[in-house]
């Protein structure tokens, strides 16, 4: 939501790049300690030892898909709604997925 009100409201183009920069490393370090590893340890804990070496291949090589589908989505997305609709976007399904998780996993 940051870098899309950054987008929508912010003229000055340095001040929009700095908080733009910010605003991904603050995100970056957020997940990386936060819901970044979780995909990775619910995989593992999912599955029974007997397929787990496969199961987490499959899973990991979705998360791969769904990352590249991501990266070859985002500057279509950027041309057809703008920056600010992307961003916003991308924050509401971000939201939605703390809830999620939040909802889903008890511990």
């Amino acid at each position: 939501a940051m870098l899309g009100c950054v987008f929508g409201v912010i003229t000055n183009s340095t001040l929009k790049s700095g908080v733009a920069i910010s605003a991904i490393l603050l995100f970056v370090f957020g997940f990386e300690i936060g819901p970044g590893g979780l995909f990775f340890i619910l995989a593992s804990e999912s599955f029974p030892a007997q397929v787990r070496g496969k199961a987490l291949t499959l899973a990991n090589v979705a998360a791969w898909f769904m990352n590249i589908l991501v990266s070859f989505g985002f500057p279509v997305a950027l041309k057809i709604i703008g920056a600010t609709a992307t961003f916003f976007f991308l924050s509401v399904v971000g939201l939605a997925s703390v809830i999620f998780t939040f909802l889903s996993l008890p511990e």
